[in-house]
């Protein structure tokens, strides 16, 4: 991977199709910023009844021999408008892939 020394500046980038599309730097009172590492949660599995739930869901239709896939989407900040609009219909897939 090639590296991003000359982003270094910047508290927010984002990339589409290996180019730069967005960028932001993140105002500091003291103008230096300071970067941290949030606390790791963990989950105990027990407790999470609904987790537990989706798992025996999925370990069942797999058992059962169904093709099952199970994903998770992340999407970037700057990119929630056009998934809203997407989303309530406003705007087509095609437009939505574009945009």
């Amino acid at each position: 991977m090639r590296k991003l020394s000359h982003y270094g500046k910047y508290s927010v980038l984002a990339f589409s199709g290996g180019k730069n599309t967005h960028k932001a730097i993140t105002e500091s009172s003291n103008g230096i910023p300071i970067f941290t590492r949030s606390i790791t949660h963990a989950l105990e599995i027990s407790k999470v009844t609904t987790l537990i739930n989706q798992l025996m869901v999925i370990k069942r239709l797999h058992e059962a021999g169904h093709k099952i896939a199970v994903g998770m989407e992340m999407f970037q900040v700057p990119y929630q408008k056009v998934l809203d609009d997407y989303i309530t219909g406003q705007i087509d897939e095609t437009t939505f892939m574009k945009q």
